[in-house]
């Protein structure tokens, strides 16, 4: 049976190739990557409200009450169910 040492040694040699590696953010100018749609959404709060796409890493910022955003359409669900934020059609 091979000790603890020489599988962590089998685990560094594997390499898990960049544009695959899990958490990395959303890059529109990376080319191994195909681009995504944005979704537009509409703050209808009453301060501002910041959020981290679930998907994407990105840092969506709504300034005030009526402030529009695009969004990347991995996010789209997980804003889609906060109560301050309305999709628009898009056009």
């Amino acid at each position: 049976m091979a000790c603890c040492g020489q599988k962590r040694a089998a685990l560094k040699e594997q390499q898990i190739p960049a544009s695959t590696s899990p958490g990395l953010p959303y890059n529109k100018n990376s080319q191994n990557q195909p681009e995504n749609k944005e979704i537009r959404f509409k703050y209808v709060g009453d301060t501002s409200m910041s959020l981290i796409g679930a998907i994407s890493l990105i840092k969506y910022s709504f300034r005030f009450k009526g402030d529009i955003c695009l969004v990347d359409e991995r996010d789209a669900p997980a804003l889609s169910a906060e109560a301050d934020l309305q999709k628009l059609s898009s056009h």
